[in-house]
């Protein structure tokens, strides 16, 4: 009803906060299709902010990816908050409820903030040997089917979203409650 309303008087630009935030899971699609029409039929610009990242990708032609309120280079996933510890075997990032080994030049940094890219996360169904310094076992809560690759949502002490292919995903078998290993590199920590 809000959209009909605004779209009643035509306007060059519509903003949306978060469209489908109270909406069923059956009506979501739905929505998107008549906010795509809105905007491919009617030419209005809309402005669209949601949480949900698949969401913004399949609506918009340009994503704006936003961290404490400030633009950021690229969207963000495996956001932690903690603080900076350092040890004589180099600093991590404590979030209190793991430990994420991280570069040693950053270790003077006063960030409180980390995030992993989900492409650089390893998945294995054992611990093998390797100089990544980042471990965890942890369980598959959730597998989103990306056509063509495969997103798990992993609980290991904090919440991973790991990208795989679905090629990896068949070979190992996984599926919701598969316990795995999440391995990554120092390097793969970014200081936010």
């Amino acid at each position: 009803m809000a959209i009909a309303r605004a779209l009643v008087i035509d306007p060059k630009i519509l903003f949306l906060d978060e469209p489908t935030a109270n909406v069923d899971v059956g009506h979501i699609q739905q929505l998107e299709e008549v906010i795509a029409v809105i905007n491919r039929d009617h030419g209005t610009t809309i402005v669209l902010t949601t949480h949900n990242l698949p969401q913004a990708y399949r609506l918009a032609h340009h994503v704006f990816p936003l961290f404490e309120g400030r633009l950021v280079a690229s969207t963000m996933h495996n956001v932690f908050g903690g603080t900076i510890k350092a040890t004589p075997g180099g600093p991590y990032f404590d979030t209190g409820k793991i430990q994420i080994w991280i570069p040693q030049e950053c270790s003077s940094s006063p960030s409180h903030y980390i995030s992993v890219n989900p492409g650089d996360i390893i998945v294995s169904k054992r611990p093998f040997a390797s100089s990544a310094r980042n471990r965890y076992e942890g369980a598959i809560t959730q597998v989103i089917d990306q056509g063509g690759g495969v997103d798990l949502v992993v609980s290991a002490g904090e919440t991973f979203r790991v990208q795989i292919t679905e090629h990896s995903f068949r070979k190992l078998g996984l599926n919701v409650g598969s316990r795995i290993y999440v391995t990554f590199k120092a390097s793969s920590a970014h200081l936010l």
